[in-house]
């Protein structure tokens, strides 16, 4: 009985062992089921690209430009290049950045019922 119950004991040890590594296989880190920070994988472009052609821009991209004017009441603000000759709306209801700072937005562009383009952006670093 004592070795039969040893191999019983052992086999029962060594699926479970393999059924832990399946799992753990299987089972998605944090960093590929999407809890990762959005400027980790998002392509940087500068924010005239942007505004010239926001229609080309799918998906989440990080946006690199000058904050110009800041709407607290509205969580808005706006993102230009460094002689302000462009403007881009950013809709973002973190704590905005200072006016004047150089930063990346990380976010999406998404076109309002009135047919305009906005960056919705989920996270602002300071560049």
């Amino acid at each position: 009985m004592g070795k039969k119950s040893l191999v019983i004991v052992s086999i029962s040890l060594v699926l479970l062992g393999a059924g832990w590594g399946v799992h753990l296989l299987t089972s998605k880190s944090p960093e590929k089921s999407g809890t990762q920070t959005t400027g980790n994988k998002a392509k940087i472009i500068n924010v005239d690209d942007v505004v010239s052609s926001p229609e080309k821009f799918a998906g989440v991209i990080g946006v690199e430009g000058t904050v110009t004017k800041v709407d607290e009441a509205n969580s808005e603000f706006t993102l230009g290049c460094e002689d302000a000759c462009i403007l881009m709306p950013v809709k973002f209801d973190g704590r905005p950045p200072k006016e004047g700072a150089n930063v990346i937005a990380y976010g999406e562009v998404k076109k309002t019922e009135q047919g305009k383009y906005i960056f919705v952006a989920q996270e602002i670093k300071a560049k």
